[in-house]
């Protein structure tokens, strides 16, 4: 069997699946592949924490937080594993992610997640940013939904 699509990707994790989703929504058609019988990778197996800033539930909080104040935290975590792990830190990227950070949890809650309550990490995180997701299983339900109704071949 042959398939042809604009786009490929490899992996259905929820970076995966994110790429897959930002494809399709774009106007191209995207095949993903998945060696696992279910997508969702390590996401939808493990324990769903996640890291925002600048988003709902810290407003609601109270907390004030910024992607500088996020991005010094990730490179003293990254100073205290570095040694251990050899971790190449791309400074950038992680200011990307640090700024649009909120806008990833409103997505995931457009795609029908819901979060449980801050996870206290004080040695990784100067403020509450870590949260979980009420339940593991919707990185798998919710982006199936997703990537079907996109036209996302799995």
């Amino acid at each position: 069997m042959t398939l042809e699509a604009d786009i490929v990707v490899v992996g259905g994790g929820p970076g995966g699946m994110a790429a897959a989703l930002e494809g399709a929504n774009n106007g191209s058609s995207v095949i993903l592949l998945e060696a696992d019988k279910h997508i969702g990778g390590n996401a939808a197996r493990s324990t769903g924490y996640l890291c925002f800033q600048g988003f709902e539930m810290q407003d609601t909080a109270g907390i004030t937080d910024s992607a500088e104040k996020f991005v010094e935290d990730m490179l003293a975590e990254t100073g205290r594993q570095d040694r251990r792990y050899g971790i190449t830190f791309d400074h950038q990227l992680a200011v990307l992610f640090a700024e649009e950070s909120h806008e990833t949890y409103r997505w995931l809650l457009e795609l029908g997640f819901s979060f449980n309550r801050f996870l206290p990490r004080p040695k990784q995180h100067s403020v509450n940013r870590m949260v979980d997701v009420r339940d593991t299983t919707m990185f798998t339900y919710l982006f199936d939904k997703a990537l079907e109704n996109a036209g996302v071949q799995v």
